[in-house]
């Protein structure tokens, strides 16, 4: 049996059809189409030399069953869906690379928040869009005139009627109780003074006065000095001095009875013939009390250190005092019986034209002044004391005075009103001498 010839292995890039028995003409194929670049091994489209060319939508090779949806910017690593690179670029408002979920932090602050704040911390008032710090919106720098306002000043005076360039009397808060023996307080004597001025009636019918019209000017509250009484009894003196001038009267808003010495001692630098009269229930004449010589028990003996000094309404003195006032020849007034007037011309005969006003609330009566921290049984009633002190403001010059030991804690509102009334009174009284200087 003959043996049927082996056609020749076709060599490399001869068509399928190459090694064929031929055809008859009219059945042969024609010549393969040149290869085009996806067959440019010369194999059949059966056979290709390979994977396809990567399109764009596959540049991993998968063929066109396993490409996916053309690549998001979030697949530039020609990974599936499924098998991303890695997290996508980040975007302007994702500059940390992180997810949309997991946002790095509040966008940045636009033209209308520049303060980087949220809207709902834009300032009250302002329209949406607007910059905190632009103006619009802000509170006024002074409280609107339009508007019924509380000033923290005595009487409630507004800026006006307490304007410090215009005033004629200065009072100067001073909270100070350090040396207190009995009962403590006084240091809240100022504040309760000054609150409660704020109800009473502007106009005082006695002098036929609008109080608004004097110019009361109410400072800070000057600091307490806790390195001793001595020391406190200085700035006192530093604190005064710095605002006597000419027409001006100055009154110290107590705390206990040893700040009369500091602001005694600054008003004799501008008045060197200056007397003290002294209204208390006691002398306060010991030369220390506890331990110290500038405790409210010796306030009357530094103010008789430097200068002439007159009591009255005394009831209360130690036999060290008593000597003391008898050596001296100190002219002292006791309390007189209930509605007797004291003595005003002895007392005026006793006074030097220019005079300081020291008065420690507790020469009244308990029964209408308790809130002190040494009440003595007896007293002056309310027109026993404003009688006296209306006969000397006529006829002397008052250039300062001290209303002291408010202790607020001790009575009933009405002791706080009662010196309110009786600082209000004093200032209005300093104002009567024909020629203020």
């Amino acid at each position: 049996m003959s043996e049927t010839p082996t056609p020749p292995t076709p060599p490399p890039g001869t068509p399928a059809s190459a090694g064929q028995p031929p055809l008859p003409p009219a059945a042969a194929s024609p010549a393969p189409p040149p290869a085009s670049p996806a067959n440019s091994a010369g194999l059949s489209p059966a056979e290709p030399a390979g994977p396809p060319p990567a399109s764009p939508a596959n540049s991993a090779g998968l063929s066109p069953t396993e490409s996916a949806a053309p690549p998001s910017p979030a697949n530039s690593a020609v990974l599936s869906p499924a098998e991303s690179a890695g997290p996508p670029p980040p975007s302007p408002a994702n500059s940390a690379g992180l997810s949309p979920t997991e946002p790095s932090g509040p966008p940045p602050p636009s033209p209308a928040n520049s303060a980087g704040l949220p809207a709902a911390d834009s300032p009250a008032g302002m329209p949406p869009g607007t910059p905190p710090d632009s103006g619009a919106g802000q509170p006024p720098s002074s409280p609107p005139p339009s508007l019924p306002w509380i000033h923290p000043n005595f009487l409630a005076l507004t800026p006006q009627q307490s304007n410090p360039e215009t005033a004629r009397i200065f009072l100067i808060p001073v909270p100070y109780d350090s040396t207190t023996s009995y009962r403590a307080g006084a240091r809240d004597g100022p504040a309760a003074i000054i609150a409660a001025s704020a109800q009473m009636e502007d106009y005082d019918p006695e002098l036929d006065l609008d109080l608004t019209t004097i110019g009361i000017h109410t400072t800070p509250a000057l600091e307490p000095h806790m390195a001793g009484p001595e020391l406190m009894t200085r700035r006192i003196q530093q604190a005064v001095a710095q605002y006597i001038a000419p027409g001006r009267r100055i009154g110290i808003l107590g705390g206990e009875h040893s700040l009369s010495a500091g602001s005694v001692h600054a008003h004799l630098n501008a008045h060197p013939s200056l007397t003290v009269l002294y209204l208390d229930a006691h002398a306060d004449l010991r030369n220390q009390y506890q331990g110290t010589p500038w405790g409210h028990a010796s306030g009357a003996r530094r103010i008789h250190d430097r200068c002439p000094i007159a009591l009255a309404g005394i009831r209360s003195l130690s036999l060290e005092e008593r000597d003391y006032i008898r050596q001296n020849q100190i002219p002292t007034w006791q309390c007189p019986p209930p509605n007797t007037p004291l003595p005003a011309d002895e007392i005026l005969a006793a006074l030097s034209n220019d005079i300081y006003i020291s008065i420690d609330l507790d020469v009244l009566d308990p029964a209408l002044m308790p809130a002190v921290g040494t009440p003595e049984p007896g007293g002056l009633n309310w027109h026993q004391l404003t009688t006296l002190l209306r006969q000397i403001a006529q006829s002397r010059r008052i250039i300062g005075f001290d209303i002291c030991e408010l202790a607020p804690a001790e009575g009933p509102p009405a002791c706080a009103y009662t010196a309110a009334r009786l600082v209000a009174k004093l200032a209005a009284y300093s104002t009567l001498h024909p020629n203020p200087r």
